[in-house]
């Protein structure tokens, strides 16, 4: 019997993880709905001992997009960053006790990203524009409910370490403690940017501890507004699975395109 083209029998383990891809109302934006592919920024930090990071996640096959904080203790000294001016990077190497940057400086990287994303369009544009998003793809496909459970760490860097114009953290991030050595890998060293716009961190060792989610807004709603089905809003979010980039606006009566159910993964299929 002739295979059907239209059914695809997907695993587990392949977009869009047992969700049915006709009705993207039952998975997208939200907060349990896991990704494998992701982009994640880091923002600041700030700790002495016991201390914090912050990222935002952006979920490339959910559309859900948080503020996360890692919290906990290391041998770590980190904070955050400081605006310098945009002086030539030969200019910027100064003294260890010129890079420690005051509590005052934390409190406002912490205050800035509050106060700068406090909407999902807000907080979308601050990862585009004032980050470095890191494209991710987990070892295992997890969603913001995960990241709310993990553990995780984040290795620190020295004030002169530069790649391709950005200060260097690995982050790591386990759904247990990491001494326990089993559970879900998510992901192992990490590797994400603090972007470089004339600014210097000052950061060595590392920080080890729990992650919590700050806030959370659904993509998939926030930039679904329109009642066109002719529309497709989604496009504008890099590297974001080519079946969402088919689909039409969240609000719009518009049913699942063919375009769209093209690009999911091809498998054996029911006859």
């Amino acid at each position: 019997m002739p295979c059907n083209p239209q059914v695809r029998v997907l695993t587990m383990n392949e977009f869009p993880y047992g969700s049915d891809p006709l009705r993207p109302h039952s998975f997208l934006g939200l907060y349990n709905a896991p990704s494998r592919r992701w982009l994640v920024s880091y923002w600041a930090g700030f700790s002495i001992v016991a201390g914090y990071h912050s990222f935002i996640f952006l979920g490339l096959e959910n559309l859900a997009i948080g503020k996360a904080y890692l919290r906990g203790v290391g041998l770590n000294v980190n904070f955050g960053a400081r605006r310098l001016g945009r002086t030539p990077r030969q200019e910027q190497v100064i003294e260890r006790t010129e890079n420690i940057i005051n509590n005052y400086d934390a409190a406002r990287d912490y205050l800035d990203l509050n106060a700068a994303t406090d909407s999902a369009s807000n907080l979308f544009r601050a990862m585009m524009n004032e980050t470095i998003p890191t494209l991710v793809t987990a070892r295992t496909p997890f969603s913001l409910l995960d990241v709310e459970q993990a553990w995780g760490m984040v290795e620190g860097f020295n004030a002169d370490i530069y790649v391709a114009g950005a200060q260097v953290y690995w982050l790591t991030m386990h759904n247990e403690p990491r001494f326990l050595n089993s559970g879900r890998k998510y992901m192992e060293r990490q590797r994400v940017s603090n972007l470089d716009d004339g600014s210097i961190g000052a950061g060595v060792g590392n920080l080890y501890g729990n992650f919590s989610i700050a806030e959370y807004y659904d993509l998939y709603s926030a930039f679904g507004t329109s009642h066109d089905p002719n529309e497709r809003p989604y496009r504008r979010i890099p590297n974001v699975h080519p079946y969402i980039s088919e689909l039409p606006p969240a609000r719009s009566s518009g049913a699942v395109p063919q375009a769209a159910l093209q690009r999911l993964p091809r498998s054996e299929t029911a006859g």
